[in-house]
């Protein structure tokens, strides 16, 4: 099982709806593609607000970490905001120290099919990250940046 870490919270709810878009979106590609994969947004998103649950990192880092343990690789969503995203580091750096291979997803293409009213599967791209030191010291170093300019393995996340 791959576990897909990403940005989540944000005062703008129209971005937190486009994240988790973007999540379910590479879920079900990389479902499409026989490869398991657990997102605590996808599983938590409609839950936490169906039942007014929190949906802050902090409330749920002890079940993300139990995730983090089970999965066999865990997979960042490079979307704009990943390296300031507080609960997404806290989950990288437990990955890194339970010595998870880590991988970069991008989102190379996302399209609505009007006529049928939904989202096709999204083309992304899936990259080892090789230098885990170097990522992790990238969380603090873009820790205030604009969105739009996160880049990982050099690749723009947008």
């Amino acid at each position: 099982m791959i576990y897909l870490g990403q940005p989540y919270s944000s005062p703008d709810l129209e971005l937190v709806k486009t994240r988790v878009i973007f999540a379910e979106g590479v879920c079900a590609a990389l479902n499409a593609n026989g490869i398991h994969v657990y997102s605590p947004i996808v599983h938590w998103h409609s839950i936490c607000r169906r039942f007014d649950m929190p949906s802050d990192a902090a409330h749920w880092e002890k079940t993300d970490f139990h995730f983090i343990e089970a999965s066999s690789a865990f997979y960042i969503l490079a979307i704009p905001g990943w390296v300031r995203s507080i609960g997404l580091e806290a989950e990288v750096r437990h990955a890194v120290k339970l010595l998870k291979p880590i991988y970069s997803v991008a989102v190379l293409e996302m399209n609505y099919d009007t006529e049928r009213r939904m989202h096709l599967l999204p083309l992304i791209n899936v990259a080892p990250i090789h230098d885990v030191a170097q990522l992790l010291r990238y969380f603090r170093a873009n820790d205030n940046k604009e969105l739009g300019t996160d880049t990982i393995n050099g690749a723009d996340s947008r």
